[in-house]
């Protein structure tokens, strides 16, 4: 297994045991601090029954999820925090300053959508490819790029039963 597909594991469970403890409204076990693993596959998770914090290595992947959950302070300047929304969960990757963060809100897939398309032209953004999906599930996913500095980012953003989740995926290429 390697070290990449180990770190998403850890958090997607860390992100399912926040869901599953705040959602039901029952305390989560203390987890207080916990390693697990060794060297630089060691992660230690922080937590309690609202939030938990990973950190893999030598902080080079970092990860947070539930309600203390918060952007990255060194989160590219020049890529909007949707305003109106709560944050679910932010991971860094330290190593080439990869980003992603993913945050909910009670505005429509459509309002969101036009935001994203307005501000990251405003940003200096390349849009460079688009696609909505329609149906019960709708979708639209907008990819932007700044070539001269070889970063891009991918916004996703997803709408089910009156709930709008924005996922934003941004690195070097």
């Amino acid at each position: 297994m390697n070290r990449m597909f180990k770190v998403m594991v850890v958090v997607s469970l860390a992100g399912l045991s926040v869901v599953l403890w705040t959602g039901c409204g029952k305390k989560a076990p203390e987890i207080a601090e916990r390693t697990i693993g060794k060297g630089k596959d060691k992660v230690t998770v922080k937590g309690d029954d609202k939030s938990l914090t990973m950190t893999m290595g030598n902080g080079a992947i970092t990860a947070e999820t539930g309600k203390g959950a918060k952007v990255s302070a060194d989160f590219p300047k020049d890529i909007p925090v949707y305003p109106k929304s709560e944050v679910l969960m932010s991971m860094k990757m330290a190593e080439n300053q990869t980003f992603t963060v993913q945050l909910g809100t009670a505005d429509s897939l459509d309002t969101v959508g036009a935001y994203y398309k307005k501000e990251m032209a405003a940003q200096g953004w390349t849009e460079s490819q688009t696609m909505n999906q329609g149906g019960d599930r709708p979708m639209q996913m907008l990819v932007y790029s700044k070539e001269k500095e070889k970063r891009t980012v991918t916004v996703m953003v997803a709408s089910e039963q009156g709930k709008t989740t924005i996922n934003l995926q941004t690195g070097t290429s």
